[in-house]
Formats: C-alpha cells, structure tokens, sequence
C-alpha cells in the first residue's frame, strides 16, 4: 500500500507540527518521508527533550513555534483538538492522522465522532409506535419525521423510538388474512427498527414485549411524543395530513438520510457495476418494483417498465431494478432483467439504510405508491417519480382516502422540491417516459447552472 496515499494536499512542504510521542507519531516520522517538514513534536506529558531527532516542547512551548499545521498522532483527536483550540490553535489547522487506516484527515472527521454518547434524560424525546393504532409498515417514516418535528420544537437532543407491542384489539383483528403473524413479526424488525436509523437524532430504540414494558419507559419519560400518550389510550401520529399540516406552516418534514456507512456500502457496489469510463460513470436510474399479492392491483406494470427500459441508452444511464422483498426471485422479475439488460440489486430489499443510500446516489428513482418509495418521499436528498396514486378498488387508495390524508389530487407530496414528483396516472410506457424525459432535463439543466 502506497503510504500516505491520502495525505491532504494542504500539509505538503509545509511546517507541521506533531502531537504525540507513541508508536502512530513513530511511524509517522519514519514514513513521511519529507512529504512535510517537521518542526518539533509536542504531547501532553512529554518527558524528552527530542524524539527520532527531533526536538519535544510542552504544549505551551510549542504553541510559541512557527508552524503551519498541527497533526494528531493519537486516538483521542476530540479531546486533543478542542484543549488545542481552548489554547489558540484554529480548528482548521488541525489534522489527525489514522495509523491503522495510514492516512491524514481532518480533526473533526465524521471517524472523530464519539461512537459512545449518553443523554441526559430531560434532552430525550420519547417517541411512542403503538401497534394497537399503527401498522407494522413503511408507516413508520411518517411518524419519525413528526417525532423529529417536535424534538426540534422542544430542544431536545435526541430520540427514543418505542415500538409499543399489539394486542387483539379490533384494530389489529381487523388485519388478520392480510399479513401473518411470523411476516408481522419480522416487519417489526426489518421495517420499524432498521427504519429509526435513517433518523440522524435517533439514538434509543426498544421494542416492547409488553404494556407494562411501555408503561414503565413512559413513567420514567420527561418528554413524550404523540402529545398525551397514554399506553391505555395510544394515539396514533403517522398520517400524512399532519405532515401536509406541518409544511403549510412553514415547517419541514423530510427529515430522513441514510449514514455515512450505508452510503459507503452503496457505493461500492456502483463503482464495482457501473465504473467510471471516459471519466464520468452512467446515470444510476433505480426501478422499485411492487409485486405483492396484497391489493394487486397496485403492483407494478411489468410490461410497460419493459418497454421504458428496453429503449433507455445503456450508454447514458445505468438502471437497477429493486423487486418487490416478498419476490425477489419472481420470474416477472428475472425476465425483466433478461429482457432490458439491467441489474436486480437484491440487498437494499433486506436493508432499509442500504435502500436509502441507494435511493440518495441515484439520478433518478421510479416506482409506482408503495412503502418503500415514501423513502425517497420523505428525504430532502433524493429525486424521484412515484406513479399511480390512486387505485379506486381499494379504501386506502381511492380519491377520498387521498382527500381524507390531506393530499390535493394532481399535486405533489408534502414538502417536495422541484425534483420530486408524484404522478398521479397509471404507470404506462409513455407516462413513464414523459415524466422522466422531463424530469432527466431538469436536472441535467440543474448540473450544469450548479457548474458554471
């Protein structure tokens, strides 16, 4: 491995002065080569008047040199960068350098962040999902962008999200045939716990076993999300009417972003499918596909996708197919990806935060109304086009459920930008088409303006 491969550009050649005097300060004085020129080397309890030939000064002498940069030979960089700071030194002239990862970067890296914190009780908003009045669904997006509302209402620093466990009440009866108790079950995990970590504040979460469980975590809560939970009377607050209320109040809703490493996870299945050529990789258009033998007449069009696909320049974009996580191996599926020549990328299916990364490094995301696509929804990072809103033969989907839910009909989601687009005719070849062709140009145009 080349040392120093990524050595900031910003150290090259000038006088940089080292913290610490442990095994990372010893490599990086033997490796660096003259890359840099080494002034002196200061810790916090240097007891040496000079180190591998050079010169050791207490914190406070070496404050006094001439030096350009100070690098960070230590694990502790958050301690170490802000006592520095408390004496003088500029955030910006700060590095820290990683010996295991054999690189230098920034102090205030996002690998700096404390991976252990606590919060004290009154900072935490206790955020109630009780699955006596919410589904088991993609739901729990809308009722963590509302948690997140109020948490920054009140000032508080973090969120604990818990999920609050089902009884048979007539709520929950009335669900029985559509999903079973083992799906139910393995939606709690996969849906509602991997979905509060695309909540950034989100640092708590529990999934209950029992009411009293609930209880006693709402006993000890200072600050309580919906307003006047009550374990006996839940209420619940994932509608998107109260998000549509929020975003004509001025407020913003979209709250929702994949980390850092599911990005980074992401991305390297893209560099490894779709490498840059000619300098500039294609255009990642992902496909989510809705498949399900629950209200059928929602899925996805696969004919007309065929068609959209099949006369998309491969040598432009480069589009992966999401199937529908209950049919991932589905013959539609397969022969769509044999007929188009485009990728089936099966492990967001099973990831949530892989989802969203995905969704976020796309040009463009297409899906007819599902759950999953309220991802994109409900980001301020991704552009998107979500078709057939309305399917008139089921209840959550005819007109007046979208008119009960806040929506005005032919309009956009609550709070979208201009690259966020709900359209609200059936998914066929030429509506997909249009819509996109029209959509491409806008961000293109966008590209090249953020660009010049």
């Amino acid at each position: 491995m080349e040392d120093y491969l990524f050595l900031p550009s910003q150290l090259h050649q000038k006088k940089v002065l080292l913290y610490g005097s442990g095994s990372s300060a010893r490599y990086f004085i033997e490796h660096l080569q003259g890359q840099c020129e080494l002034v002196a080397i200061t810790d916090a309890q240097i007891n040496t008047e000079s180190l591998c030939g050079l010169p050791c000064f207490s914190i406070d002498e070496a404050m006094g040199l001439m030096f350009d940069y100070i690098v960070v030979a230590s694990w502790a960089i958050s301690d170490i960068s802000q006592r520095l700071k408390d004496i003088g030194a500029k955030g910006e002239h700060i590095y820290w350098f990683q010996h295991n990862k054999n690189r230098v970067v920034e102090h205030d890296h996002n690998d700096a962040l404390s991976a252990h914190r606590e919060f004290a009780q009154e900072q935490v908003l206790y955020a109630f999902y009780d699955l006596d009045v919410a589904r088991a669904t993609f739901d729990v997006l809308g009722f963590l962008c509302l948690a997140e509302a109020q948490r920054q209402k009140l000032g508080c620093d973090s969120v604990h999200v818990v999920v609050v466990n089902a009884s048979n009440n007539d709520f929950n009866i009335a669900a029985r045939g559509i999903i079973s108790t083992n799906e139910h079950i393995w939606r709690k995990r996969q849906i509602l716990a991997q979905s509060c970590g695309l909540l950034p504040s989100c640092h708590g979460f529990t999934l209950t076993t029992t009411k009293e469980e609930a209880a006693s975590l709402l006993f000890q809560a200072q600050h309580v999300f919906p307003h006047n939970y009550s374990v006996e009377q839940p209420i619940a607050c994932w509608e998107f009417d109260q998000l549509f209320k929020l975003t004509e109040q001025g407020e913003k809703v979209a709250y929702l972003q994949a980390s850092l490493q599911a990005r980074q996870c992401v991305q390297q299945y893209l560099d490894y499918m779709n490498p840059a050529k000619s300098g500039a990789c294609k255009k990642v258009v992902t496909v989510t596909i809705r498949e399900s033998h629950i209200k059928p007449a929602r899925n996805s069009l696969f004919s007309e996708w065929c068609a959209f696909l099949r006369q998309l320049d491969k040598n432009i974009y480069f589009p992966v197919i999401l199937p529908d996580t209950d049919r991932c191996w589905s013959e539609n599926v397969l022969a769509l990806a044999s007929e188009t020549g485009c990728d089936i990328y099966r492990d967001p299916c099973f990831n949530v935060e892989l989802r969203m990364a995905l969704y976020e490094l796309s040009h463009i995301n297409l899906g007819v109304n599902n759950g999953p696509m309220h991802l994109c929804a409900l980001s301020s990072h991704c552009r998107y086009i979500m078709y057939k809103q309305v399917t008139e033969d089921y209840a959550h989907t005819s007109t007046q459920s979208f008119l009960d839910r806040g929506f005005t009909i032919g309009a956009d989601f609550a709070g979208a930008n201009a690259m966020q687009k709900l359209v609200w005719q059936d998914d066929t070849f030429d509506v997909i088409k249009s819509s996109f062709d029209k959509l491409d140009s806008m961000v293109v145009s966008q590209e090249q303006n953020e660009t010049c």
